[in-house]
């Protein structure tokens, strides 16, 4: 049920004897993804494949010099995966959808 802008409004006052109020009333929050790690291991393969095979290479759109240079750095241990996974997602999209 919602109350103005409140959601979950009955489950909050249910809660209010059970829990303390600053958690009920604080702002939600996301939960973050172990992404960088999945690129380093379960995803390796993939990722290096995908951003460095000849399809990826011929599109143009990435210098692929510099791609494996930052697939490298990361694989080393430096999270890079703000940049790997874009390139990813785009290169993947464009295999579906484009070629």
């Amino acid at each position: 049920k919602i109350k103005g802008f409140e959601t979950k409004h009955i489950l909050k006052d249910v809660a209010r004897s059970l829990v303390p109020a600053n958690l009920i009333d604080r702002p939600k929050m996301g939960f973050g993804i172990p992404r960088a790690e999945w690129l380093r291991t379960g995803m390796k393969e993939m990722v290096i494949d995908t951003l460095t095979d000849a399809t990826s290479t011929q599109r143009g759109w990435f210098d692929s010099v510099e791609i494996k240079k930052v697939i490298d750095i990361h694989m080393a241990g430096e999270d890079k995966d703000n940049l790997i996974w874009p390139m990813l997602m785009l290169e993947l999209w464009a295999r579906t959808w484009l070629d």
